[in-house]
């Protein structure tokens, strides 16, 4: 996904959070794995 179309998704969501991992293309899981985890499960815990 475009960074723009993932702007302009995550204005429009209520309680939306877009996280830019700096470095990656597509794949974040397995590009940098541990960042992936650690905002992912931050994430959860805010659930």
């Amino acid at each position: 996904m475009f960074l723009s179309n993932a702007h302009a998704i995550a204005s429009t969501a209520p309680n939306a959070l877009l996280v830019e991992i700096k470095g990656c293309d597509h794949w974040a899981q397995y590009e940098q794995p541990e960042r992936f985890n650690q905002e992912s499960i931050a994430c959860l815990q805010e659930a």
